[in-house]
């Protein structure tokens, strides 16, 4: 597939960039939301495609990381908007809104100032990924005021309209950016690593 990447100034001609979409229909239940960063750690170079042909796009993806439990807690609020399950709404957004600002924070306080900072790379994707943010948790603290407010009407739609949006931010960062990021970086694969251990640890 060739085209437009989602990123200012980056495009995909002449890549082979893979999107795995996944209909709603199979997702499974929310598992625990504990951080997926915690899934990333120490990925082991051979697994990571180091000593194969960099030259034929192999990526050495040591961050790459699994977004579905967040889609699918979302999933799951959505379909439980449609049978008035309220109470199952309400015990799980704010856990779902919780970890996922976590998991955004280690991003723009370790991650992308990393990545930023290696010369040679532009701001576009970082600059991009923020701005995503933004729309999410602009979305996000709304569906938590209609729950605060017990207006209900609308959050069906709220949650169709950020599953989304989840899928698509997900899929600009594990098929562009991480693979990026993930060779750029990976001389300071190490540090980084720790940062985001100590960035758990120290969470608000």
């Amino acid at each position: 597939m060739s085209g437009d990447s989602g990123y200012p100034g980056i495009h995909t001609s002449g890549m082979s960039i893979k999107i795995a979409t996944t209909s709603p229909g199979s997702l499974p239940s929310a598992p625990a939301l504990e951080s997926i960063w915690t899934n990333i750690s120490f990925v082991d170079d051979k697994d990571a495609g180091l000593g194969e042909n960099i030259g034929e796009r192999t990526i050495m993806n040591w961050l790459n990381h699994d977004h579905k439990k967040f889609e699918s807690a979302v999933y799951k609020c959505r379909t439980a908007c449609d049978a008035e399950e309220w109470s199952v709404v309400e015990g799980l957004f704010p856990d779902l809104r919780s970890s996922y600002r976590e998991h955004v924070r280690i991003e723009e306080e370790v991650l992308f100032p990393a990545y930023e900072t290696h010369p040679g790379v532009s701001s576009g994707p970082t600059d991009s990924l923020t701005a995503d943010h933004v729309q999410i948790f602009n979305l996000m603290n709304r569906i938590a005021d209609r729950l605060n407010k017990k207006s209900l009407d609308s959050l069906a739609e709220d949650f169709s309209l950020l599953y989304r949006i989840l899928i698509k931010h997900h899929e600009k960062e594990e098929e562009i950016f991480l693979p990026m990021a993930s060779q750029a970086l990976y001389s300071d694969k190490d540090a980084i690593l720790e940062s985001i251990k100590n960035q758990l640890e120290t969470k608000d």
